[in-house]
């Protein structure tokens, strides 16, 4: 026995009858928040792991100023799902320049090297660049190791 097309109809009456806190707003929107409130903590880890390897040959190799040959990546963190990056970076030996000097040089060389994580990255979109810089990391090294 086939139910009646009635019934479904009846059904359908009563839920329509019936209003909920999602009436009245887009299904496009509605399902772009429930994109968005997904964790990507494997995908962010993921990214940030290839951006490390990366960045440190960079750093090994492709450095032209001097103020940036003895950087050290020291971590890295996805931000704003995936769309930026927050590069932390560290001297291993002492250097006569200034936190500023470092982060102007910094500053001067992210297309470059967002040209370069794009090229060795594979993804459609290329994540922005943010630096922070801690200095000498001897001196940051027990403050790190703490979790601090």
């Amino acid at each position: 026995m086939n139910p009646s097309p009635l019934q479904g109809r009846r059904q359908a009456s009563v839920l329509c009858a019936e209003s909920g806190p999602e009436d009245g707003v887009d299904p496009r929107v509605l399902a772009r928040a429930r994109q968005e409130a997904k964790p990507r903590r494997r995908k962010d880890r993921q990214l940030c792991k290839e951006a490390f390897r990366e960045l440190s040959l960079i750093l090994a190799g492709e450095t032209a100023d001097p103020l940036l040959r003895g950087l050290d990546v020291v971590a890295i963190e996805a931000e704003d799902a995936g769309r930026q990056l927050c590069v932390t970076l560290g001297h291993a030996q002492p250097v006569a320049a200034t936190e500023t000097d470092v982060l102007a040089a910094l500053a001067g060389v992210r297309g470059h090297w967002r040209t370069l994580l794009a090229h060795s990255l594979g993804r459609k979109r290329v994540p922005a660049l943010r630096y922070r810089y801690l200095g000498l990391l001897e001196e940051v090294s027990p403050c790190l190791s703490k979790g601090l």
